[in-house]
């Protein structure tokens, strides 16, 4: 919070109003973020990957600024990270900014581009050398998975769960493919990898979808138990295709061929 307050007495940061007129980019160019990571030290370095994304406010009933917490994780080494397009969309807000695992601030410079379907967002944060999670393919049913996010300021959490299926839901911008997932996440969670067993990125924490059960559905007084919370996230696909349009699906299919991908899935 300090650190925020810092940068934006310094005028260095970034306001949030600026990056939601840049949601609008649909491709980047991240030179690395298609490439496989070798090495299996980078693999399995999920931790260093993950950030905390936070939205600085004022609530307008009192001089403090509050902090939002949210999630992003790092697909570049010069600064590429990717979290919700929901995170960035916030003009009431005045700035977003990143912490790194070892407690680094960075301030987020741009949005490089978006989906608005997918709720995917691919932001700059200023810096470089970072660590980087490497892109898998989209998952099938009973996929493990794992996912690592800040639920309610519960910074680095870690669930386990599978993939438990996949469908288009149709929204007001088009049809869109989900991936439903059994690992939890909340609030906080938003823009969190879901990485299978390799480390790989397959998906993206998106949103919860919760199911009642209404003991008398024709009595608008009828108590509601809650039954299940669906976790929903967007493929790694919608997010191959932000990266690079469609010279960037044909770089990943090389970067993710069988023989390579079955030494990569073998974060």
């Amino acid at each position: 919070m300090a650190a925020g307050e810092a940068l934006i007495k310094q005028g260095k940061q970034t306001r949030t109003a600026t990056l939601v007129r840049q949601l609008g980019r649909r491709h980047a160019h991240v030179a690395d973020a298609l490439m496989p990571v070798r090495r299996a030290a980078d693999r399995a370095n999920f931790r260093s990957a993950v950030v905390v994304l936070g939205t600085l406010y004022r609530c307008g009933r009192c001089e403090r600024w509050h902090l939002g917490i949210s999630t992003g994780f790092m697909i570049g080494d010069k600064g590429a990270c990717v979290t919700n397009h929901h995170v960035v969309d916030r003009p009431e807000t005045e700035t977003l900014l990143a912490m790194t695992a070892d407690g680094r601030i960075h301030p987020v410079r741009e949005v490089l581009a978006a989906d608005p379907l997918h709720d995917l967002a691919i932001i700059r944060l200023e810096g470089s050398g970072f660590t980087r999670l490497p892109l898998g393919r989209d998952p099938g049913a009973g996929t493990p998975v794992r996912v690592l996010s800040h639920p309610d300021g519960r910074f680095y959490t870690l669930t386990t769960g599978v993939v438990s299926r996949t469908f288009a839901a149709h929204r007001k911008l088009g049809k869109a493919t989900v991936v439903e997932i059994t690992a939890d996440f909340a609030k906080g969670s938003s823009g969190a990898p879901v990485v299978d067993a390799s480390g790989a990125v397959v998906a993206v924490a998106a949103n919860t979808h919760s199911i009642y059960y209404e003991e008398h559905k024709h009595d608008s007084g009828g108590a509601k138990k809650l039954q299940m919370v669906l976790k929903r996230s967007s493929p790694v696909s919608a997010l191959r295709r932000l990266l690079t349009g469609a010279a960037g699906d044909r770089t990943a299919a090389l970067a993710h061929k069988p023989s390579l991908v079955s030494r990569v899935r073998a974060r």
